[in-house]
């Protein structure tokens, strides 16, 4: 039965999750240049029976992929059509692969150099070019730089290009052959891997406009040769003008890089003294393809689910059906009469499936990259093209291990390798939601770092307040699940638990939280904030029930209370909302400048809805939005602000943070109808003079 879904109802839907294990096929049509029942092979796959628990993206399986085209028995080898023909598919089949995540470019030390560089920074802004937004440059970029707020500014002629390839793509398809299949599939491509990846981060994308001036470039560029795939040099003087002219107008401070898969185009741009990142096209090769692998400079594992491989395939093939011993377990439409813009936006497909029920899968268990069976190098030694992340980032938000019996049979994955099968005992860790206060579970690992080790009973004893053991292990639990206790025969602290100690002592409590995304429901509730913004109090329930099965309701309603003490979340009225975003001093003060606007009445604004304004409008928590802009007032940074002290009634709070240090740790309110500076408050700003 046909069914139009997007890639998130397939995988909610538990499709192509459990498959037998085996080799499958998959095959493309496309209706430029096969018939209605021509298949073209274009890889196998060998989906294994172990299972992948993917963070809060669930199980998947585990497979790889080999190249494997066939079924072009139309092109002779004589003419050279086969070559070539193979040659499109396979570069379609590369840049389709590395849009999904699972092939990687092959980076110069110069490049690595650049990327770590751009890795520490707090935003930076990115101007692909038209291949880059297509070829995996981009996609990948986004994978690799978790840290950094990413701003892309694709450029209208791009987009221009992009809607000359989908009229090209509609006239192939009224003229039928053999022939079109370059166009036809490297066109695909383009159109929906450059629309689909701004249409996926729209909400930090902004096409930059073409200047009229250069209009001569693309008019005479357009009646060019026909290949839409060769070089034309009018054309990438198109590009690289329009990107001269944006950067001229830029006044922010934030790194910009062009990114650009094309030689010339990043030699003229170098000359021209515009820094470039040079990306060379990713290739396939003739090794398989694991859909797992852990990136050294993300600093944790990426990949991709096989829906996904299969929903990137879809839009760069148009049709695709994926098979086994003859018969079609899913069959993929990109195109069908009557599709609409919603339909696109959504990425949404048209699928049939007839999937065999598996066997019981093994679990998979992938280590963390601090463990033993992980050693990334070192990043000053540069021992591999793909380099390390540098010391101080973030910790990894690894992938975690299926979790149902004490003692299992497990698999790990070793660089990107699936290792030997192995016994290992691991402990009991209970309901997906531990039932402990964070503060609590905190202060009991403060207790264990001075024991060096102890069994629940024994801390019990060394903690006044704490007097059951069940409390003692709850905590441990949700500690175990955040990596910072271990259990052997006592339990006792990991090495990231002098981190997570160091960070709370300094008020760093975004390292702090960072540790704590490995724990899959924190991460979960964490991602859906900074996706949507905010989220209601009581969907909190429905979104961890979606994402993980049946949780307990008050344990669900508590999770967020770890976000807020974190300073990743605060409250308005019934709504939790997104903290975890942080600026620049200048962004800041620009962002600042704007909260007056909008707050001000006669030149003066109160700073209650001033901050609350502030933090709304920027994600951020007003624990750290406070702290920053006080301290932007004393260096005279808002110099043309005036903030006259005043004494004020009874402090308003809202929510609680984390202070002190793991042996004497507390909660405190953030006051937030004031700004400290002095000895007295201030409460109403007045605007800079006229």
């Amino acid at each position: 039965m046909s069914n139009k879904i997007s890639l998130d109802q397939c995988r909610s839907n538990g499709h192509l999750r459990s498959l037998p294990k085996g080799e499958y096929t998959v095959e493309y049509n496309d209706s430029t240049h096969c018939e209605q029942d021509e298949w073209v092979g274009l890889a196998k796959l060998q989906v294994s029976a172990i299972t992948l628990k993917l963070g809060e993206e669930g199980t998947e399986q585990f497979y790889t992929l080999e190249k494997n085209i066939s079924g072009l028995s139309k092109y002779p080898a004589k003419s050279g059509g086969l070559a070539k023909s193979i040659r499109f598919i396979e570069d379609s089949l590369s840049l389709a692969l590395a849009r999904a995540g699972l092939l990687t470019p092959n980076i110069s030390d110069e490049l690595l150099d650049d990327i770590l560089r751009l890795a520490s920074q707090d935003g930076i802004v990115i101007v692909p070019d038209t291949n880059a937004l297509h070829n995996g440059s981009v996609h990948w970029l986004l994978k690799v730089l978790r840290r950094p707020a990413i701003w892309l500014l694709p450029l209208a002629a791009s987009l221009t290009t992009v809607q000359m390839r989908d009229a090209t793509i509609k006239a192939l398809v009224n003229q039928k052959k053999p022939t079109n299949i370059g166009q036809a599939l490297r066109s695909r491509g383009l159109v929906n891997g450059a629309l689909g990846l701004l249409q996926r981060n729209r909400s930090r994308s902004q096409v930059v406009e073409l200047d009229p001036s250069l209009l001569r470039y693309q008019k005479t560029a357009s009646s060019s040769g026909s290949d839409p795939d060769q070089s034309d040099v009018l054309e990438d003087r198109l590009i690289i003008e329009a990107i001269q002219s944006v950067l001229r107008t830029m006044r922010s401070r934030t790194p910009r890089r062009v990114v650009t898969s094309d030689v010339n185009v990043a030699r003229v741009l170098e000359a021209e003294g515009i820094e470039t990142l040079f990306i060379p096209t990713i290739q396939i090769g003739d090794s398989s393809v694991e859909c797992l692998r852990y990136d050294p400079i993300a600093r944790m594992f990426l990949g991709a689910p096989l829906s996904a491989l299969l929903w990137e395939l879809a839009h760069g093939f148009g049709s695709i059906r994926l098979r086994r011993a003859g018969d079609t377990v899913a069959h993929l439409d990109c195109y069908w009469p009557g599709k609409t813009p919603s339909h696109w936006s959504k990425e949404i497909l048209d699928c049939n499936f007839s999937e065999p029920i598996a066997d019981i899968p093994t679990s998979i268990e992938t280590p963390s990259p601090a463990s033993e069976t992980v050693q990334p190098a070192d990043v000053s030694e540069k021992s591999n093209a793909s380099g390390d992340a540098p010391a101080n980032d973030a910790p990894n938000q690894h992938v975690t291990p299926s979790n149902e019996d004490e003692t299992q049979n497990t698999t790990t994955v070793v660089d990107g390798s699936v290792g030997p099968s192995r016994p290992r005992s691991k402990p009991k860790t209970g309901p997906i939601l531990p039932r402990a206060s964070l503060p609590a579970a905190m202060k009991i690992l403060g207790v264990l770092m001075e024991m060096g080790q102890a069994q629940p009973q024994e801390i019990v004893a060394a903690i006044p307040d704490v007097n059951t053991t069940d409390t003692v292990k709850r905590a441990l639990e949700l500690l175990q699940k955040a990596e910072l206790v271990q259990q052997n025969e006592e339990f006792a602290p990991t090495a990231d638990a002098n981190t997570v100690a160091t960070a709370l002592e300094k008020g760093d409590l975004d390292t702090v939280s960072r540790f704590f995304n490995r724990f899959e429901p924190y991460a979960i509730v964490q991602q859906e904030l900074q996706r949507e913004g905010r989220l209601e109090k009581g969907a909190v329930l429905k979104l961890l029930t979606d994402r993980l099965g049946k949780v307990g309701k008050d344990e669900a309603n508590r999770l967020p209370k770890y976000h807020i003490l974190l300073g990743q979340a605060w409250t308005m009225e019934s709504s939790i909302m997104d903290g975890s975003n942080r600026l620049t001093d200048r962004d800041a003060a620009k962002a600042f400048e704007i909260s007056f606007a909008n707050t001000q009445n006669e030149g003066l604004a109160k700073v209650y809805e001033l901050l609350m304004n502030f933090c709304q409008n920027n994600s951020i928590s007003p624990w750290v939005a406070k702290s920053q802009i006080e301290r932007l007032i004393v260096e005279e940074h808002l110099s043309g602000f005036k903030f006259e002290s005043s004494a004020g009634a009874k402090p308003v709070t809202r929510d609680e943070v984390l202070v002190g240090n793991l042996t004497n740790l507390a909660s405190t309110p953030i006051i937030v109808d004031r700004f400290h500076i002095g000895e007295r408050p201030v409460l109403t700003i007045g605007g800079p003079a006229q």
